[in-house]
């Protein structure tokens, strides 16, 4: 096919200087990597969303030592024959508020240190709350109502299977 003159004339032809210099002269800059930036601040975006979660407008709210966002705060350990007939159960309500705030039950009763037992009672500031209610099969939803200067925020009890979680929904002005 090729003789050896024509290989060796393929192989040692090359480009002039200049061509190859204007070549490596009009290589592009090495250029950020923006995933990596990007990724480090949707980290970044999500942590500080999840702090958030747990302080609304300045306020904190634990039921039974947990936050109130679907999880378990009571499991029944009585038989179910006992679970048919109404059971009051007593939840710790722990509260940091800014602001003074109305606290109102849907069933049972509330209460707070020296503030006697009421479906209604006003607080102000931090302070641990008992709420005294029947949750059941029967009545399966139980809701608390805190209403401060900035809005509403809703804990809602769910009884279901032997369980009792809790969720809350903030409500702003």
């Amino acid at each position: 096919m090729f003789n050896d003159e024509q290989i060796r004339s393929y192989r040692n032809m090359k480009a002039p200087e200049a061509l190859r210099e204007k070549v490596l002269s009009s290589a592009r800059p090495r250029r950020i990597r923006v995933m990596p930036l990007i990724a480090a601040l949707a980290a970044c975006l999500i942590l500080a969303l999840s702090f958030g979660s747990l302080t609304d407008g300045g306020e904190a709210i634990l039921i039974n030592g947990q936050i109130p966002n679907g999880s378990t705060v009571l499991f029944q350990t009585a038989p179910a024959s006992a679970n048919r007939a109404a059971s009051v159960y007593t939840f710790e309500v722990d509260l940091r508020l800014n602001s003074p705030a109305e606290v109102t039950v849907s069933s049972g009763i509330v209460s707070a240190g020296d503030i006697p037992a009421a479906r209604s009672i006003r607080i102000s500031g931090s302070t641990t709350l008992t709420w005294e209610t029947e949750c059941s099969e029967s009545l399966p939803v139980c809701e608390m109502e805190i209403r401060d200067n900035d809005g509403v925020t809703i804990i809602t009890l769910t009884c279901k299977n032997a369980e009792i979680t809790a969720n809350k929904r903030r409500i702003n002005k």
